[in-house]
């Protein structure tokens, strides 16, 4: 007969904690390249468009920016989708918590702080992805 795992519900907020803390390493660290690379992709997409207007380059250059830039946006759209998702998860659980057992136990709280800060995250990721779609809107050809 094989052992039962058995997992309190202190050691399930601890993991939970533990999954939201690196969820929110995560995320910071993809927001800050994409910061970085929406201002690579705005510079290099302006001056290319201008060397459109001049005729320095080809409106196939524009077309191949405007599809490493629509990657880019797609992948970043459905990072923020899955966020969103891990974000109701994340505060479903801390319901759960907060009206069970061990709702007075201090580590509750710091779930809804690991909640806070992916607000935070996702809030910085929606703003990187809108900056996104307007290069992207503006390499239109």
């Amino acid at each position: 007969m094989a052992k039962q795992a058995f997992v309190t519900d202190e050691e399930r907020l601890n993991q939970e904690i533990t999954h939201a803390k690196e969820y929110n390493k995560e995320l910071k660290a993809h927001n800050l390249q994409l910061t970085n690379d929406v201002k690579k992709l705005t510079a290099e997409s302006n001056s290319l468009k201008q060397r459109v207007r001049r005729g320095q380059a080809q409106a196939d250059q524009l077309a191949a920016q405007k599809q490493k830039v629509s990657g880019l946006l797609a992948s970043n759209q459905k990072l923020l989708t899955d966020s969103r998702t891990e974000l109701g998860r994340q505060e479903k659980i801390y319901s759960e918590f907060k009206s069970g057992k061990i709702a007075t136990n201090p580590e509750t709280e710091k779930l809804m702080q690991e909640i806070t800060v992916l607000k935070t995250n996702i809030t910085k990721l929606d703003g990187e992805t809108k900056k996104l779609a307007a290069v992207n809107d503006r390499l239109s050809v």
